[in-house]
């Protein structure tokens, strides 16, 4: 890292309004991400934190990245603006893919369902998650400790990891179970 540290971001449009306004999304997600990495290379900066997505993998490749959206592609196309920046500029990076993050706050894209269920439960409302199927609920406190830690990783290069599987690179991180989880996103919807 340079004297000016690392540099963390997120260029995001999520997945229904990158297949609204294509254009845009490209713009935000794939420039956007571009754009970072070139403004911390010419800034001398040695590390950059950002977001990428489980939206990587398909329903039919769950290990394979394999997008089956826009959105999903270029978040993809991201990991790949990282190794470049890597191998051409010597700009080191971690890249994080949170799965469905659940908590207060998370209330946006089609995710969100778990976060929006425990607040229409609060009211008393019928809510149906709009998707089904196994998938991997991290909390957003996870999600932000990751990040943080991502900062000052334990080697450097240029990294990409499905949460919370990052351990090797950024340390012990800690793991909310899903009941309590659930219960601080309740304890937050109450306060809101």
């Amino acid at each position: 890292m340079s004297e000016l540290g690392p540099l963390f971001v997120n260029a995001i449009l999520l997945t229904p309004a990158c297949a609204a306004n294509p254009i845009r999304g490209a713009q935000v997600n794939l420039i956007g991400t571009l754009n970072v990495f070139e403004a911390a290379r010419r800034a001398g900066l040695k590390h950059v934190v950002y977001a990428s997505s489980a939206g990587v993998y398909g329903p039919d490749s769950p290990t394979q990245p394999r997008p089956p959206t826009l959105y999903g592609t270029w978040k993809l196309a991201a990991e790949g603006i990282a190794r470049t920046y890597l191998a051409d500029h010597a700009v080191t990076s971690v890249g994080l893919r949170p799965f469905v993050v659940c908590g207060a706050g998370r209330e946006v894209g089609l995710s969100s369902g778990p976060s929006l269920a425990c607040r229409a439960a609060l009211r008393g409302e019928a809510y149906t998650i709009p998707f089904n199927g196994p998938n991997g609920l991290v909390y957003v406190g996870d999600v932000v400790r990751a990040f943080a830690a991502a900062l000052t990783p334990k080697q450097a290069g240029t990294f990409v990891f499905d949460m919370p599987d990052a351990s090797a690179v950024l340390g012990t991180l800690p793991f909310t179970p899903l009941a309590e989880g659930i219960a601080a996103t309740l304890a937050a919807c109450r306060t809101n």
